[in-house]
């Protein structure tokens, strides 16, 4: 599976793309050895601001606030598409239409704040925007408590195996 990564200019010091390859790679395993097929398709990941995050949750779900993580499945394939458990509009679209998983775009000040309030690293914070950010490419969600469980158990196989030593 290729990984594209694009840092905004002021956040690239604080990032190790190398970690954030080798974290969509132990996504990928875990979920594999869950049961859960995946995909070969690429996946594209942006770190990105506040304004950038609040302009595209304004425009795809009518929130005039910033949000944490966004992802842009690309499920132009419409057997796919009804065999995902959610029917939202597909935002990403890759240039083939077929190659890329999707997007997953992060506001690196609001990981920031969140790591405060949740009194972990900013590191930490990411790394679970980014594997909750790819389980919404899969198609998972949380908008019922069913939903929810089960995507924060699959959240938690993940990162529940993912080495804390791991810097971004």
């Amino acid at each position: 599976m290729g990984i594209s990564i694009s840092t905004f200019s002021k956040f690239r010091a604080e990032i190790n793309c190398c970690s954030l390859r080798a974290l969509v790679g132990h996504t990928i395993n875990s979920l594999v050895t869950a049961g859960i097929s995946i995909p070969s398709r690429s996946v594209s990941i942006v770190i990105a601001d506040d304004e950038t995050l609040r302009t595209l949750n304004l425009r795809y779900r009518g929130l005039n606030e910033v949000t944490d993580v966004l992802a842009f499945p690309n499920l132009a394939d419409a057997e796919e598409s009804r065999s995902h458990p959610r029917s939202t509009e597909h935002f990403y679209t890759g240039e083939d239409g077929h190659e890329t998983l999707g997007e997953i775009i992060v506001s690196y000040p609001q990981i920031r704040r969140q790591s405060k309030e949740h009194a972990n690293r900013p590191k930490d914070e990411l790394a679970l925007l980014i594997v909750h950010g790819f389980l919404h490419l899969l198609g998972y969600d949380h908008d019922g408590p069913a939903q929810e469980k089960a995507m924060w158990a699959l959240q938690d196989t993940v990162l529940n195996t993912w080495s804390s030593c791991q810097s971004f």
